[in-house]
C-alpha cells in the first residue's frame, strides 16, 4: 500500500534585521552586516533546507523572506534548524519561520482554506442577509442578486477568490503572530567596568582586532562585520547586472576603470557630491525605496508557479531599476579612498563607485549617493521599475506597479541610521499615501543642515513654522503647507526641469530666496511681494527659469494665484507651494565644475 506524500508551506523571516544592519555607525561594518545577511538569506537558509529535505522547491527568497514547499514530515525539523541558524552565524539575529500543511490534492492551486462543497453546504442553512454577504464578497452585484439569487456558488467565482495567494496570506498573519509572541531575543550582557566596542557601542569589545590598518576594539559580532566588510558582493552583483541590462550605460560608468572600489566611509560618498553651491559639497543622501502594493499584488497570484515567477520579475524589475538609475547619474571616479593610515597621498588616490548599495531585496532599495543627484536616482529608479514590468506585460489591477522613495539629504556626518530613520518615515508616511491617491510613484525628500532638528520626526516638524502656518486668530483653521512635498513623478520631472532651469540661467540665491522667505508672512504678502518681485525680472533667461518653477504643478485652475496652488477637496491643508522646495534643492543643482 503506497502512501501519498504530504507537504507544507514553510515561510520564514528574519526579525529585527535593520536593527543589527544600523546598529554601527561605521559603513564598513554596516555593509559587513547586510553582506552576511545577505548571504544567510540566499546561500546558508537554503542550503540547510535542502540539506534536511532535498525535494524542497524554492518558490521565494529575498529580503529577509524564505517561502518553500517542503516535505510535511520533515517541516519541524527544517523549522529548528533554520531558527538555530542565524544566532549561529551572527550572534545577536534571528529569524521566525512558521509550518502550514497543506491539503495532500491541492498540488498545482492550493484551492482555498475552505471548499466550494463545504461552502455551498452552509449557504442552505444561512439567512438571506448571510446569504447576500457571502455572495457579495464573491464578485456578485446587488443588482444581480436583485434578479436572481444563485442556488450555490460557482466554481469560476470560488477559483478566483480562492487561490495559493490565500495560503501565502495565512502564512503572512501567523508569521507576523509569531513574531509578536516571541519572548527572548539573543543577549549580550555588557557589564558597567567593560571597554565598549568602537563600532556598535553595544557590547563589550572582545580583543583589538586589525580594522583597515589600524587597531580597533571590536566585540565577537562586530568582528564578523568587518571581516564580512572586505567582501563586496552587492559591487560584484551591480556591475554584473548593469552590463546585462545597461550596455551602453556600462560604457560609461566603467570608462576610467572595469571595476571600482567601494568607499570606506560615507565621506568618500561625500567627496564626489558635486553641488553648485560649494558650501554643500560634503553631503549625502539616503534613499528608501519600496513598492507600492506590490505585497498584496504578488499574493493575488492563483499558482505556486505564478507566484515564483512574480517574485522573480520583481527582483529582475528593481535591479534594472538601481542599475540604470545608478550608471545614468554616476559613473566611477578617482577619489581620495583610503585603505590604511599608511597609505600615501598618491595610494589613496583610486577608482572608486562614488555610492553604497545597502540592499537591493524584491521590491526594496537602500542606497547612499551623493546629494546633487539624489532627486534624478529615485525618479530614475521609479520609471524604470514599471517600465521593466509593463515590457513584461505586468501591471497592477487598478494601476501600474510602481516603486516610491523617501530621501533624505544631510551632511556626511549624520549618523547613518539617523538618515535610515528619517528617509523610512518620508516613504511610508509621504510618497507611499501620495502615491496610493494617484497611479504614479511618488518621491518625498527632507533637507537637513543643522544638527539641532536631528532628535524630531519629520513630519512634526513640517507642522511647525517654516513649513506651515495658520491664519492669525484661528487656531483651529486648515494650515497653509510652504512646500508642496511629496511629489509624483511627473511632478518631479518638472521640478527637476525647473531646477536645470534656474542652474542654466544662473538664477541668482539673492532673488530667490527671498520669494521662499516671503512665504511665511501669510498667502496675501506672499503672493504680492511674488508678484512685484516678478515684475522686475528684466533678464529674459531669469524670467523663463521662473515661468518653469510656476509650472511645475501643471494644472492651471490650481493656481490661485502664484505661487500657491490650491489644495483638493479632503485635503489636511488649504494652499501649498513648490517655492520652499526649489529654495532649498537650488544649492544642490549639480556644478559645471568636474570634482577631481
Amino acid at each position: 500500500m503506497t502512501t501519498t506524500k504530504r507537504y507544507a508551506l514553510l515561510a520564514a523571516d528574519t526579525d529585527r534585521t535593520q536593527d543589527y544592519v544600523f546598529e554601527s555607525a561605521r559603513l564598513p561594518e554596516i555593509r559587513g552586516a547586510s553582506v552576511i545577511l545577505s548571504e544567510l538569506n540566499e546561500r546558508d537558509a537554503p542550503a540547510r533546507i535542502r540539506k534536511l529535505d532535498e525535494t524542497a522547491e524554492e518558490i521565494y527568497a529575498a529580503g529577509g523572506g524564505l517561502l518553500y514547499k517542503v516535505d510535511a514530515d520533515k517541516a519541524p525539523e527544517i523549522q529548528r534548524a533554520l531558527e538555530s541558524l542565524y544566532p549561529e552565524k551572527t550572534g545577536v539575529t534571528t529569524i521566525t519561520c512558521v509550518i502550514q500543511p497543506v491539503p495532500d490534492n491541492a498540488e498545482d492551486g492550493y484551492t482555498g482554506l475552505l471548499s466550494l462543497e463545504a461552502i455551498n453546504r452552509a449557504l442552505a442553512g444561512l439567512t438571506e442577509y448571510q446569504r447576500w454577504r457571502i455572495f457579495t464578497q464573491y464578485g456578485y452585484t446587488p443588482e444581480d442578486l436583485k434578479e436572481q439569487w444563485p442556488d450555490a456558488l460557482d466554481a469560476e467565482r470560488y477559483a478566483v477568490a480562492h487561490n495559493f495567494g490565500e495560503w501565502v496570506r495565512l502564512l503572512g498573519v501567523r508569521l507576523r503572530r509569531r513574531k509578536q509572541e516571541k519572548r527572548y531575543a539573543p543577549f549580550v550582557e555588557a557589564p558597567p567596568h567593560a571597554r565598549r566596542c568602537q563600532s556598535c557601542r553595544i557590547r563589550p569589545a572582545a580583543a583589538v582586532y586589525p580594522h583597515y590598518g589600524e587597531p580597533m576594539s571590536l566585540c565577537a559580532e562586530c568582528r564578523q562585520k568587518s571581516l564580512h566588510s572586505e567582501r563586496f558582493p552587492w559591487r560584484d552583483e551591480f556591475d554584473r547586472k548593469l552590463r546585462e541590462y545597461h550596455p551602453q550605460l556600462a560604457e560609461k560608468y566603467f570608462a576610467i576603470a572595469e571595476q571600482g572600489t567601494v568607499p570606506l566611509d560615507i565621506g568618500v560618498i561625500g567627496l564626489a557630491c558635486n553641488p553648485r553651491n560649494r558650501n554643500k559639497s560634503g553631503y549625502v543622501a539616503f534613499i528608501y525605496a519600496d513598492g507600492d502594493g506590490v505585497g498584496s499584488f504578488v499574493e493575488s497570484c492563483c499558482t505556486r508557479d505564478d507566484y515564483r515567477k512574480m517574485s522573480q520579475h520583481l527582483r529582475d524589475a528593481t535591479w534594472y531599476a538601481v542599475t540604470f538609475a545608478l550608471a545614468n547619474n554616476l559613473a566611477i571616479q578617482i577619489l581620495d579612498n583610503p585603505m590604511s593610515a599608511e597609505e600615501t597621498t598618491e595610494q589613496r588616490k583610486r577608482a572608486t563607485q562614488p555610492f553604497e548599495i545597502i540592499t537591493v531585496g524584491g521590491d526594496d532599495v537602500m542606497l547612499v549617493v551623493p546629494a546633487h543627484v539624489a532627486l534624478r536616482v529615485a525618479r530614475d529608479m521609479a520609471v524604470k521599475f514599471t517600465e521593466y514590468l509593463e515590457k513584461e506585460g505586468i501591471k497592477g489591477k487598478d494601476r501600474p506597479l510602481t516603486l516610491s522613495a523617501g530621501l533624505v539629504i544631510a551632511p556626511q556626518h549624520m549618523p547613518v541610521r539617523l538618515m535610515r530613520d528619517f528617509a523610512r518615515e518620508l516613504l511610508k508616511k509621504g510618497a507611499k499615501p501620495r502615491a496610493k491617491e494617484t497611479e504614479f510613484a511618488a518621491v518625498d525628500f527632507q533637507i537637513f543642515t543643522s544638527t539641532a532638528i536631528y532628535g524630531s520626526d519629520i513630519m512634526s516638524m513640517r507642522a511647525r513654522p517654516p513649513y506651515s502656518i495658520r491664519p492669525l486668530g484661528k487656531p483651529d483653521d486648515k494650515p497653509l503647507h510652504l512646500y508642496h512635498r511629496p511629489y509624483t513623478i511627473p511632478e518631479l520631472n518638472n521640478l527637476l526641469g525647473a531646477l536645470d532651469a534656474l542652474n542654466d540661467a544662473n538664477f541668482p540665491v539673492s532673488q530667490l530666496y527671498p520669494l521662499a522667505g516671503a512665504l511665511e508672512r501669510g498667502r496675501r504678502r506672499a503672493t504680492l511681494f511674488y508678484l512685484y518681485q516678478r515684475s522686475r525680472i528684466k533678464n529674459k533667461k531669469h524670467r523663463d527659469a521662473l515661468a518653469k518653477v510656476e509650472a511645475i504643478i501643471e494644472a492651471q485652475e490650481k493656481r490661485d494665484p502664484l505661487p500657491w496652488y490650491k489644495a483638493l477637496p479632503g485635503a489636511t491643508y488649504t494652499f501649498s507651494t513648490t517655492l520652499r522646495d526649489v529654495a532649498e534643492l537650488y544649492d544642490f543643482a549639480e556644478s559645471e565644475e568636474v570634482t577631481a
